[in-house]
């Protein structure tokens, strides 16, 4: 049996109104999408639109994963959310829970990356006191709050105890350990398989780079190996960055690149 593939609304190109169809035509079973920023006034807070990636999704039998609050990234709640930025970090958080609350979604991711990464003892501090305050709203209305970092399974396992919410699950991802240099991938994945939840990610290359699946550097075919032989039944996500040519192949439409890296996933689990 094939696992279930998805793909992130922010990586796919055009992104926004046509996600959906768009994901569809080319073959996957699920859409991740984001809250949006805060500039914008998070865009699928609003009813209506909320009401037509419901439509579409049923319409196309998509399933919709946790919301995305990818703001964060440059509203870090690294810093508290007493800081102007904390304060629009703290909208996310709250915004984002009412979203995925109103769509019946799973829950919400929270990523460590880029302005929000955890860097130091006091950032780590403030996500702790982040995530409880995110993991309290959200288990009130019976939903689940993804962290996704860069940690050790050793620091990993210090934050759920230091969080200590039961609805608080790991957003794994193949490659993000490798682009911070931190070559534990295999050993988050081991150590808390329990709580990585409905979705893993998976990608190829760096930061400035896109690559094929099962190309260029990390630990691609490792992780695989390990989510076939855990007999994984989540989904599996792409969030390879498909507005970009994929290095070593300028002759792939976009497509042409998706289908095949939809092939190496389904390749890549069965062995």
């Amino acid at each position: 049996m094939n696992p279930a593939i998805g793909v992130t609304q922010w990586f796919l190109p055009g992104a926004g109104a046509y996600t959906l169809a768009l994901a569809h035509e080319l073959g996957f079973d699920a859409v991740q999408l984001e809250l949006g920023r805060w500039e914008d006034g998070f865009p699928i807070s609003s009813p209506m639109l909320q009401k037509l990636y419901l439509e579409d999704s049923r319409r196309l039998n998509l399933r919709l994963l946790p919301l995305a609050l990818n703001d964060l990234c440059g509203h870090p709640m690294t810093e508290g959310f007493g800081t102007p930025d904390g304060r629009i970090a703290r909208a996310v958080l709250e915004t984002g829970i009412q979203t995925a609350a109103a769509m019946g979604l799973e829950g919400v991711t929270v990523p460590n990356f880029g302005r929000n990464r955890i860097l130091s003892r006091e950032h780590y501090e403030y996500t702790v006191e982040a995530l409880q305050f995110a993991c309290e709203r959200a288990q009130t209305m019976g939903l689940k709050v993804y962290t996704e970092n860069v940690l050790t399974a050793q620091e990993q396992t210090g934050l759920f105890a230091d969080v200590g919410y039961d609805n608080l699950l790991l957003l794994f991802d193949s490659q993000n350990y490798h682009h911070a240099g931190r070559d534990c991938a295999p050993d988050v994945l081991k150590t808390h398989a329990g709580r990585i939840g409905s979705h893993v990610h998976v990608k190829a290359g760096g930061e400035e780079r896109s690559c094929c699946l099962g190309e260029g550097e990390g630990p691609f075919g490792e992780i695989m190996q390990l989510l076939r032989d855990m007999q994984y039944a989540g989904v599996i996500v792409t969030e390879n960055q498909y507005q970009k040519r994929p290095e070593g192949h300028p002759e792939l439409t976009v497509e042409e690149w998706i289908r095949q890296d939809l092939q190496v996933i389904r390749s890549g689990f069965h062995g």
